[in-house]
């Protein structure tokens, strides 16, 4: 895995002019806080002092999965981000400045001698930082797609892990310190946010300066019904890498599973610009990503019984299993990570008309 080691300080990122690609453009240790224009940096895990990164050099985990770098946002505008090196689009899983772009020129991130972690735009002005110390040795991305500070011993003393944006990863702890907060079209931060509340219960919610409100679990509903306990004092959710969630408060341990479940797929919980949660798998043979629930796994199968899982529970169980079935099947292909393959407002419109016109009484589903 490549990493910075702090006895070749400081180490420094800038931000390459690229219109397409999000790369880091230059890397280089330089006793005079400037960048180098030494040899070309191979695929090694170290960066040595007066050696450059070329456009293909870029900050790797060891197993590839990950990289961390300025990513291009707009035009002129970085920032210092993580994404799966894989994925079609670069999808960013983390960014230290998202609310904060920095100018493509004269940009940098530098590892300090007193260990602190510094981001500045072109001007100096300092941007983002995590405070260190002079224990701190080297910075490093670890396959989990952990962005790490750690000693000499190897011993962690600050991770990104622990300041997530709007993604979680496999085996990354969702704990009482830290939420996810939506990012808008423009890679800003939304209204939307996912913590547990003071009542310990995971929640979604919509929060800007006129109002703050819960909006899942549904806040109509009483807390057994929506298989939640309160107060417990764990606080605690994780994705596994099997593709189940669990979190502290759900009442029966019951994980929210996704529909491949199972080793070996790179997946992401992320909190989409709509305020949803959802799970999304990557298709290591085209770099997509595939969403992935249990609703998508059944909309397709002959047995209905699955659709009491997904309705009102107010309803009792009536209701037109076929207007339903078609709902929640146009729903699902509005989620289709490929936009080519979402159906047009035409269609849209055209399949809700056809469905209120559906002949059929309300059937006992459950």
């Amino acid at each position: 895995m490549l990493r910075f080691d702090r006895s070749k300080l400081p180490i420094k990122f800038a931000p390459m002019k690229d219109p397409f690609i999000p790369v880091p453009i230059s890397m280089a240790i330089d006793a005079s806080f400037g960048c180098s224009s030494g040899s070309a940096l191979p695929n090694v895990t170290t960066l040595k002092k007066y050696q450059n990164a070329s456009r293909s050099n870029i900050l790797q985990s060891q197993d590839g999965t990950f990289s961390c770098g300025f990513y291009n946002i707009c035009t002129n505008g970085f920032i210092f981000s993580i994404w799966y090196s894989n994925s079609a689009e670069k999808t960013i899983v983390w960014s230290a400045n998202r609310d904060r772009p920095v100018h493509g020129r004269r940009s940098a991130l530098t590892l300090q001698k007193d260990g602190s972690m510094v981001l500045t735009d072109y001007d100096g002005t300092v941007v983002w930082r995590v405070d260190g110390d002079f224990s701190v040795r080297f910075a490093q991305l670890l396959d989990t797609g952990n962005l790490v500070m750690k000693d000499t011993g190897g011993k962690i003393l600050w991770q990104s892990f622990d300041s997530p944006t709007d993604t979680l990863l496999p085996s990354q702890p969702f704990t009482a310190n830290t939420k996810l907060v939506a990012a808008t079209q423009l890679h800003i931060s939304s209204h939307h946010i996912l913590s547990f509340s003071d009542m310990s219960i995971l929640s979604l919610i919509y929060d800007d300066p006129d109002v703050s409100d819960i909006y899942w679990p549904d806040p109509d509903t009483p807390f057994f019904n929506n298989d939640r306990k309160r107060y417990n004092n764990t606080r605690l959710g994780v994705l596994n890498d099997h593709g189940q969630f669990v979190s502290s408060d759900f009442a029966t341990q019951k994980a929210l599973i996704a529909s491949d479940a199972g080793p070996g797929i790179k997946r992401r919980l992320t909190l989409d610009p709509d305020g949803n949660l959802r799970i999304y798998s990557l298709n290591s043979s085209d770099g997509t990503w595939k969403l992935v629930s249990i609703l998508a796994d059944k909309v397709n199968r002959e047995d209905q019984s699955w659709i009491a899982e997904f309705a009102d529970y107010r309803l009792d169980g009536q209701l037109n299993c076929l207007q339903a079935r078609t709902l929640i099947k146009l729903a699902v292909s509005c989620l289709e990570e490929d936009k080519n393959k979402r159906p047009t407002m035409e269609t849209i419109l055209q399949t809700l008309l056809s469905s209120a016109e559906a002949d059929g009484a309300n059937e006992t589903i459950y």
